[in-house]
């Protein structure tokens, strides 16, 4: 019944009209189709849905001297940014401010499909009821730095004579 279309079937399928299956009784040439056929039936109403992949955007949040970069979802809200950052930034939601947006101040239940965002963002976190660390590892060694004595040793090669100056870390080379 599936089997290939004889030459005037084949005219007729492509003119538009319908292909009748070929009768025990008909003249053709083809052998006789087979269970094992490798041809399937074609309905002319079947469509191709073509699904859209979601729209990503690329942020770049900016919190004091550190840098995330995050992708999401254009159907994603301003409070899933902000829970990401809470996570990757350690400062809580409730506490931060995620500023830089063309459109001005935004909640965090707004989709950011509504914004009409470029493909990448940059953003920065403001967080006023936090005040800054100055107990961070770098800033810390700095501030010993500062207040330690250093052993500075200048060797005159011509005068083949090393000078042993005590040096205070909050000066400098020139000073």
């Amino acid at each position: 019944m599936y089997g290939p279309p004889s030459q005037s079937e084949a005219a007729d399928a492509a003119a538009g009209g319908a292909v009748p299956p070929p009768s025990s009784s008909s003249s053709s040439s083809s052998p006789p189709s087979s269970s094992t056929s490798a041809f399937c039936p074609i309905n002319p109403t079947t469509r191709h849905i073509v699904e859209r992949q979601p729209r990503m955007l690329n942020f770049r949040v900016e919190y004091r001297q550190r840098s995330v970069e995050l992708v999401l979802e254009e159907g994603s809200t301003v409070g899933e940014i902000k829970q990401i950052l809470e996570t990757e930034l350690g400062v809580p939601v409730s506490k931060m401010q995620l500023k830089g947006w063309k459109s001005g101040d935004v909640s965090d239940s707004t989709v950011l499909r509504s914004l009409h965002l470029p493909k990448n963002n940059s953003l920065y976190v403001l967080t006023p009821d936090i005040a800054p660390t100055a107990s961070t590892s770098k800033n810390s060694a700095l501030q010993e730095s500062l207040n330690q004595n250093f052993l500075l040793v200048i060797s005159h090669r011509e005068a083949q004579r090393d000078y042993s100056l005590n040096f205070p870390g909050s000066r400098t080379i020139q000073e």
